[in-house]
C-alpha cells in the first residue's frame, strides 16, 4: 500500500537546485535508509517528506502521518513515559527496550547529547502504527547498546521508515532498501547497505569498461581523420611533361579522390563528434605513508599504562587499569558512554603517572573541539604548515578524503563540519606519528569519507588507539580491543564482531547456567515434597488396622507407586 508519493518535486538552495525528483513511492512495507555525501541534502529531503518544508515545485501526497525524529531540534520535547496522549503500543515496541530511551521529566534541564537524543526516540515510538517514522541521524550520540537496542526496536516497527544514517551496520540490518541522494539527484536501490554498495561497484566496474571503450573508439576515429587528411594532402600533383587534355584528365581523377578523402574525413569526424562521451570513474589514489628524513622507532611498545586509576568526587571511573599497545597495530577502546574513555586518552596524552610512552615515539591526538584549526588558512596552507611532505603527497592525502579540484583553496572558516573533521584527521595524518591517539573520528563524517578513513588508518604504518561507536569501523580496523567497563579493563585479541559472538555465546551460557541451576533447585524441593509425602503415606499403610475402607487402603497404595516413580526420575 502506498504511504508517500512525490511527483516533479524540486527544491531549491538559493539559485542552486539542491534536489530534483521526478517522481518516487514508499510504501508501508518499506524500510529505507537514506545514503549522500554531506550536504546533497538528505535532511532537506526527510523535512519536506514531513511537511517541516515545503518543495519549491511539485507535490509530495501522503495517505499516512508522520513521526520525525529530528537531529536538530531538541525543543518542544514531551515525556517518553506512558500517558492517555502518547499511550506505549504494546503490539509495536518492547517495553524492556523502550525503558531504555525513557528520561524522567525531572531530569531535562541536565540532559546529555544522548539522553537527548534517547528521549527523541521514545516519543517517536510512542505514536501510532499507522506513522510513517522518518528518523535523521537518530543515532547521533548513542553509544553502542543504545544503537543496538534503537536497531531492534526498528526491526520490529510494524510501520515504513526512512533513516538517514551513517551507520552502516543500522542500514543493513534494517533497511530493504536505500535512496542515495548526490548531486541533485534521489535514485533508489533494492535491498540494504551491502547490496547498494555492490551496485554501486557493480555500476563502476561498467563505467570504467564503457570509459575504456569510448576512448578506444576516440582515437581510432582520430586516426582515421588524420589517415584521411594525409592520403588526401598526398595526392600528386599533375606531372608537367603531361599534354593539355591528359594533364586535365589527371587533375579530374585526382579531384574526384581527393574529394572522396576529404567526404570521407568528414563523415569519420561527423561520428567523432556525435560520439557520447563517457567521463572517467573517479579512482582515489595511493597515499605513501613514508617517515622523511625520520627515523622509525625501535621499541615494540609504543604504550604501556600499568594501574592506572582515576575518580571524580568520589566516583571510581576506572581502577588498576593495565595494557599495552604494540608498534604498527590497530587498537579499538570500547565501552558505554560516560567510563571514562575520553579521560584515558587524555591521561595518555598528559602522561600521568603509570603511563609510558617511548621517548622516540611522536604521538598525535584527534579530538572533536578541532581548536587548532586556523580559520584564516587554506585547507592545503593547513596541511603545509605541519608537514614535511611534498604538496604532492598532500594533496594525494586530501583527495582521498576527498577534497577534490579547487576545494583545496577553500578557507577553514567557510567548511562544513563534516569537512572540518576530515581536514583535522588529515592534519594529524599527515604528520608521520609513531601512534594517533583519535577520539571519535567517525563523528560528523558522511559513509563515503568515513570509509576513505578506513582505508587510510589501515594504511598507516603507525599504532593507532581509537575510540568510535561505529560498529563496522571498529570491526574492519581493530586488530585488539580493550572493552572499558564496571571500571576495569578487558583486553580481546581479534576483531570486534568475533567479540560480541562469543559475549553472546558468554551471556547465552550464564543464562542457561542459570536455568539450569534454577531447574536443580527446584527439582530438589519437589524432591523433598515427594519425599515427605512418600513417608506420610508409607506411615498411613503401615497403621494396623489400617483406618478406612479397602478401596481407600488401594488409593495409597497407587499413590505409593506414583511417588516412588517420581522421586526416581527426580533421582537419576
Amino acid at each position: 500500500m502506498l504511504a508517500i508519493e512525490l511527483k516533479k518535486v524540486k527544491k531549491y538552495l538559493g539559485d542552486r537546485l539542491l534536489l530534483a525528483i521526478d517522481g518516487l513511492r514508499i510504501y508501508r512495507s518499506d524500510k529505507i535508509g537514506v545514503v549522500g555525501p554531506n550536504g546533497a541534502g538528505k535532511t532537506t529531503f526527510l523535512r519536506m517528506l514531513s511537511g517541516k518544508m515545503l518543495p519549491d515545485e511539485g507535490v509530495i501526497n501522503r495517505s499516512v502521518e508522520v513521526t520525525f525524529i529530528d537531529q536538530f531540534e531538541e525543543k518542544d520535547m514531551v515525556p517518553t513515559d506512558p500517558s492517555p496522549s502518547a499511550p506505549w503500543k504494546k503490539d509495536l515496541v518492547n517495553p524492556l527496550l523502550m525503558r531504555a530511551f525513557q528520561v524522567n521529566d525531572e531530569q531535562r534541564e541536565t540532559l546529555s547529547g544522548g539522553e537527548i537524543t534517547r528521549q527523541k526516540i521514545g516519543r517517536a515510538f510512542s505514536q501510532s502504527t499507522s506513522h510513517i517514522l522518518l528518523a535523521d541521524e537518530p543515532t547521533t550520540n548513542l553509544d553502542v547498546e543504545g544503537t543496538e537496542l534503537l536497531q531492534e526496536q526498528l526491526k520490529a516497527y510494524d510501520g515504513p521508515i526512512l533513516l538517514v544514517s551513517h551507520d552502516r551496520e543500522l542500514l543493513d540490518c534494517v533497511c530493504n532498501r536505500i535512496i542515495e541522494v548526490d548531486k541533485g539527484s534521489v535514485r533508489l536501490f533494492s535491498g540494504n547497505y551491502s547490496a547498494y554498495r555492490t551496485q554501486k561497484e557493480t555500476e563502476r566496474e561498467r563505467q570504467a569498461q564503457e570509459y575504456v571503450q569510448y576512448v578506444e573508439e576516440r582515437e581510432r576515429l582520430q586516426v582515421a581523420v588524420r589517415e584521411k587528411s594525409r592520403q588526401a594532402k598526398e595526392m600528386r600533383a599533375t606531372p608537367s611533361r603531361m599534354g593539355n587534355s591528359e594533364a586535365r584528365l589527371h587533375k579530374r581523377r585526382v579531384n574526384n579522390k581527393r574529394a572522396k578523402l576529404d567526404r570521407g574525413a568528414k563523415a569519420i569526424q561527423s561520428r567523432l563528434e556525435q560520439l557520447e562521451v563517457k567521463e572517467k570513474p573517479v579512482s582515489l589514489p595511493t597515499v605513501c605513508f613514508d617517515r622523511i628524513g625520520e627515523q622509525k622507532i625501535s621499541a615494540r611498545k609504543v604504550l604501556v599504562l600499568r594501574e592506572v586509576s582515576k575518580s571524580f568526587g568520589g566516583r571510581n571511573l576506572f581502577q588498576d587499569v593495565s595494557f599495552e599497545v604494540s608498534s604498527g597495530s590497530k587498537v579499538a577502546l570500547v565501552g558505554p558512554n560516560g567510563c571514562g574513555k575520553t579521560t584515558l586518552l587524555k591521561m595518555i596524552m598528559n602522561s600521568e603517572t603509570g603511563i609510558t610512552v617511548p621517548a622516540a615515539a611522536r604521538v598525535g591526538y584527534f579530538d572533536q573541539r578541532l581548536s587548532r584549526l586556523e580559520e584564516e588558512r587554506t585547507v592545503l596552507d593547513t596541511l603545509r604548515s605541519v608537514s614535511a611532505h611534498p604538496e604532492s603527497v598532500i594533496r594525494t592525502l586530501l583527495a582521498r578524503l576527498l577534497f577534490l579540484g579547487d576545494d583545496v583553496y577553500k578557507k577553514v572558516k567557510v567548511l562544513s563540519g563534516g569537512e572540518r573533521v576530515k581536514l583535522a584527521l588529515a592534519r594529524v595524518l599527515v604528520q608521520d606519528f609513531h601512534l594517533l591517539i583519535l577520539d571519535e573520528p567517525t563523528n560528523f563524517l558522511d559513509l563515503y569519507a568515513m570509509e576513505a578513513l578506513e582505508a587510510l588508518i589501515l594504511e598507516y604504518p603507525g599504532a593507532v588507539l581509537f575510540v568510535s561507536h561505529d560498529r563496522r569501523f571498529v570491526d574492519r580496523l581493530a586488530q585488539q580491543l580493550l572493552v572499558l567497563e564496571a571500571g576495569r579493563i578487558i583486553a580481546y585479541n581479534g576483531s570486534y564482531s568475533d567479540y560480541l559472538s562469543k559475549s553472546q555465546e558468554k551471556a547465552r551460557r550464564l543464562v542457561t547456567d542459570q536455568e539450569r541451576k534454577a531447574g536443580r533447585e527446584n527439582s530438589s524441593e519437589e524432591l523433598m515434597c515427594l519425599q515427605l509425602r512418600l513417608t506420610q503415606v508409607l506411615a498411613q499403610l503401615s497403621m494396623t488396622p489400617l483406618k478406612g475402607s479397602a478401596a481407600h487402603r488401594a488409593i495409597l497404595e497407587a499413590e505409593y507407586q506414583q511417588l516412588v516413580k517420581k522421586i526416581r526420575s527426580l533421582q537419576k
